[in-house]
């Protein structure tokens, strides 16, 4: 009753759901980007930062791997593999 009647657990319940939301919705835009990429056309980290950041309550990102911008065969069509998304520590 004390959680309940402080609030505490709507605000963890709204914190959840903008967590889990965002997650999706980052995860959703890597997806797209990639999927999104012509045959020999390159991957960006430029433009993979810019779709993440484009998500609703997303501060900031960083992609780990790709390390750097990737350039297939002009005959090869790049596609994701797993897509892990982790929150990072901390608010700018």
């Amino acid at each position: 009753d004390d959680v309940i009647s402080t609030g505490e657990s709507l605000h963890a319940l709204e914190e959840l759901v903008k967590t889990a939301g965002g997650t999706v919705t980052g995860r959703a835009a890597v997806l797209a980007e990639v999927n999104g990429l012509d045959i020999g056309g390159p991957l960006l980290l430029a433009r993979l930062d810019r779709a993440v950041m484009a998500c609703p309550g997303v501060y900031n990102c960083h992609v780990s791997l790709p390390a750097g911008d990737t350039y297939p065969l002009e005959d090869r069509l790049l596609t994701a593999g797993a897509v892990t998304i982790t929150e990072m520590e901390g608010r700018v």
